[in-house]
């Protein structure tokens, strides 16, 4: 009976050892293939780092594009700007090319609503942007203005470039981007709603949201109409109709209050420029 204990203890301690064995064999295992993996690893990643294959090139001159640069979608954002956001990578590996930091940095660019960077193998770079759109043109005085998009967002206003936008009033430059945004929406939802009467439109006074006025031609006459806080296209479409008539008993007036449905009033001058310029 105790010849047949010690045995099967003596059997245990050997199955025990054989387990311990296994498991430091595959841990050895693990260990080599994950030093292997490591090695690999850096290995490949110096060869993207010194291959002169990968390098991306900058450009072979000044004002001329780097080959390794292609740039799509630029109307009036700064290509020069855009390459001086890579200038510290030219001539090193597109491996080592920080693309969501280049792309933040290209965000901040003036014109520049949105951008992607995308690394292409072995040694080029894409770079589209997706530019503002001005809806609006904000004048600080007689001599400074700004373009303006949805967003609030003001736009210097480039050279030999025209844009048929209307003038927007009651926007300040010194307001936020939110502030700017929330009337120029008011001023595109006004706009919208107006149909093909919104053509015409030379300047948007959204300076009091529910009583938005605006600056249009008729015939050669420049008009201030005063529209409210609704039904637009209804109300523009009835001056339009009554236009002949008013004239005939308006002759001398230019602006014109449209606010009761039923009704087209004469707006006593008070100063207030019509001539959205």
């Amino acid at each position: 009976m105790a010849a047949a204990s010690s045995t099967a203890a003596a059997t245990n301690r050997k199955g025990e050892w054989m387990e311990t064995l296994r498991w430091g064999y595959r841990a050895i295992l693990g260990l080599a293939l994950l030093a292997g993996g490591l090695y690999a690893f850096h290995e490949t990643e110096q060869h993207l780092i010194s291959d002169a294959r990968f390098r991306f090139l900058g450009p072979p001159e000044y004002g001329m594009d780097p080959p390794g640069l292609k740039i799509e979608g630029v109307s009036f954002a700064s290509r020069k700007q855009i390459l001086d956001v890579f200038a510290d990578d030219f001539g090193k590996s597109v491996y080592m090319l920080p693309i969501e930091k280049r792309r933040a940095s290209l965000r901040r660019l003036e014109w520049v609503r949105d951008v992607t960077v995308a690394r292409f193998w072995p040694n080029q770079v894409l770079v589209k942007i997706d530019e503002r759109i001005p809806v609006a043109l904000l004048q600080a005085d007689a001599k400074r203005g700004w373009l303006v998009d949805a967003d609030g967002i003001l736009l210097s206003i480039p050279s030999q470039s025209t844009f048929r936008v209307p003038v927007v009033k009651g926007v300040s430059g010194k307001d936020s981007a939110a502030q700017r945004s929330e009337r120029i929406k008011r001023m595109l939802r006004v706009m919208a709603e107006s149909g093909r009467h919104a053509e015409r439109f030379t300047m948007v006074d959204v300076s009091d949201m529910d009583n938005v006025k605006v600056s249009l031609m008729v015939g050669d006459r420049r008009l201030l109409l005063w529209l409210g806080g609704r039904n637009f296209q209804s109300r523009l479409d009835g001056f339009e109709a009554s236009y002949p008539r008013v004239m005939r008993e308006m002759p001398n007036d230019t602006a014109f209050d449209l606010r009761l449905d039923s009704r087209i009033s004469n707006v006593p001058a008070t100063g207030e420029d019509v001539r959205g310029e």
